[in-house]
């Protein structure tokens, strides 16, 4: 929420800001500043989702994160106008495009508390239990021993498929319980999630324009800019909290 408060209300004021703190006044210029960071962030939305999809960069919250942290460096540049927008405005749009890739996934994974289905966690367990060349079966003591996977007697059989079963269901509710996933998970809460963060967003983009225009009567684009950097520090701050669920 408070992140979409920096992105849609800045962009109703970007180019006034731009053309008044950068282009002499020039809308022309300030507006191609503007289309290009657009344009850079559609761009960037595919890559990122498709990084998104490995599991090695599969961290929505850190997703979240990074981006919040450059959309207020961003802003700290625009409140002290350090340098030309070209650079800032580049950061920026890569932050919208990560932000908007992870902002999704990462409500449907809150919503369900799923990360990988508990199904799949089960049947590739499997598999790679039967792979095995050997496997463990009781001996008359009570312990483990290894037997062989040639032993095609009934007891070793039964034995065998006895401890493939323990297997699966140890160690997939091991699986499941560590990365959050719930077999019985409702998927029709999903879209009551979405339902809710898109009402939040919204109410984001009634409060924050409020605001921003009582904040540029009393301190101009100097003002307009520190509630963006606020913004999008409570918005970092926030995902951080994600970051330890594992989200």
């Amino acid at each position: 929420m408070a992140i979409y408060g920096c992105v849609i209300p800045f962009k109703n004021s970007a180019l006034r800001f731009l053309a008044t703190a950068y282009y002499e006044g020039d809308l022309a210029l300030a507006g191609s500043a503007v289309g290009l960071s657009n344009v850079l962030a559609g761009i960037l939305v595919l890559p990122f989702g498709f990084l998104l999809e490995f599991q090695r960069f599969k961290s929505y919250s850190m997703s979240i994160f990074c981006a919040s942290a450059m959309i207020c460096f961003v802003h700290l540049f625009f409140l002290f106008i350090v340098g030309g927008p070209i650079l800032p405005l580049c950061v920026q749009a890569t932050a919208y495009a990560l932000y908007g890739a992870a902002i999704w996934p990462s409500i449907a994974k809150i919503t369900l508390g799923v990360s990988v289905p508990a199904s799949r966690i089960q049947s590739t367990l499997i598999e790679q239990s039967v792979s095995l060349a050997t496997a463990r079966t009781l001996d008359g003591s009570g312990y483990f021993q290894l037997a062989s996977a040639d032993d095609n007697s009934d007891e070793g059989n039964e034995l065998l498929a006895m401890e493939l079963d323990n297997i699966k269901s140890s160690e997939a509710a091991s699986v499941a319980s560590e990365f959050g996933a719930e077999e019985d998970a409702n998927p029709d809460l999903v879209v009551i999630g979405y339902g809710i963060a898109t009402s939040l967003m919204n109410l984001s983009l009634t409060v924050v324009p409020i605001l921003l225009a009582g904040v540029e009567t009393w301190a101009g684009y100097f003002g307009i800019e520190a509630v963006f950097v606020g913004l999008a520090g409570i918005g970092a701050i926030a995902s951080m909290r994600l970051i330890g669920a594992r989200i």
